[in-house]
């Protein structure tokens, strides 16, 4: 007959803390060690998709209007009437993203051939991406930003 004394003092293999299989047939009273696993698991990956949406929809639909990124290269996320987006709406731009990449990227591409120069996801959220200061100088008329018009008349 086997002795059934762990030499580290821990308890013998296959048993839980009170003798019970772990198996699934039973279940650590102590341990809780598959709970806390799949939590862990859980976590680990909601935080992959969690983190970059709340990145980027609290950034976008801030004062800033846009990402450090945005921010670095003068741009900003505006909706259709050029002014700072809803969170619900900055959400939506970052999950229509999906789509964009799902299309092997051309969501992405067509903002080169689109009118306004938006991406697929833009267009499902109603959204431009502008440059901040040209923006600024065709306040009054925003209509003059989407026609090339910037300054007193000129073309861009």
């Amino acid at each position: 007959m086997r002795n059934n004394v762990v030499p580290d003092g821990g308890v013998p293999r296959g048993q839980g803390e009170l003798g019970h299989s772990r198996n699934g047939a039973g279940f650590n009273l102590l341990g809780f060690e598959r709970g806390r696993r799949s939590i862990c698991r859980f976590a680990e990956k909601g935080s992959a998709i969690l983190l970059p949406w709340l990145y980027y929809a609290i950034l976008e639909s801030s004062k800033l209007q846009g990402t450090f990124g945005k921010k670095a290269l003068g741009i900003i996320v505006v909706d259709q009437n050029y002014e700072r987006v809803t969170f619900l709406r900055a959400s939506g731009r970052f999950w229509s993203r999906i789509i964009s990449m799902l299309t092997i990227y051309v969501g992405y591409i067509m903002a080169a051939f689109t009118q306004r120069k938006q991406a697929l996801h833009d267009i499902i959220a109603k959204t431009y991406v502008v440059d901040k200061k040209v923006l600024e100088l065709s306040k009054g008329n925003p209509e003059l930003y989407l026609n090339g018009v910037h300054m007193q008349g000129q073309q861009a």
